[in-house]
């Protein structure tokens, strides 16, 4: 699975998630920047990308993301 499948992916995920169907991302975008994208719904989404790609995210992975490119990494070594 190349990088722009995964955000392919990482943005249908995102967009169904947050109710969106113009939602912009890229390697440098951070929840903070997406409208909608709460630390209230943050776990949903993760759980949503954990199902959508087949893989589990550990907390300590999570702790260390920092951005979109972050998890397209982790996913990218998971898949």
């Amino acid at each position: 699975m190349t990088e722009e499948d995964i955000l392919s992916k990482l943005k249908t995920i995102l967009e169904e998630s947050l109710e969106t169907s113009d939602l912009e991302i890229g390697r440098e975008t951070v929840a903070r920047n997406v409208d909608g994208w709460t630390s209230i719904n943050h776990l949903e989404i993760i759980r949503k990308v954990e199902q959508g790609f087949g893989i589990k995210i550990a907390l300590p992975e999570l702790m260390r993301m920092k951005n979109i490119g972050d998890l397209i990494d982790v996913i990218a070594r998971k898949v």
